[in-house]
């Protein structure tokens, strides 16, 4: 089987937003992995519950003020929720 790699960001703790910066680059938005960690974490403040209405932070290990203020923080890894 042969696997090759399309993108390989660094595992510095931003890799999950650089590669959605990639693949969103082939949709032609451009976005840096900075804007997409602050517009994800925006987007989880003002919608704290999933689409059947379920509070993410059951699915955080912190209580949510402090998972979002975690993850708005560079090189923190980005997670399921994210």
């Amino acid at each position: 089987m042969d696997l090759s790699f399309m993108y390989n960001p660094p595992g510095d703790g931003n890799c999950q937003f650089g590669a959605r910066c990639f693949w969103l680059s082939g949709l032609g938005i451009q976005r840096s992995p900075e804007t997409i960690r602050e517009e994800i974490v925006k987007y989880l403040t003002n919608n704290p519950n999933n689409s059947e209405g379920m509070p993410l932070e059951l699915f955080a290990a912190t209580p949510w003020a402090e998972y979002l203020y975690s993850m708005a923080k560079n090189g923190t890894y980005g997670d399921q929720i994210t």
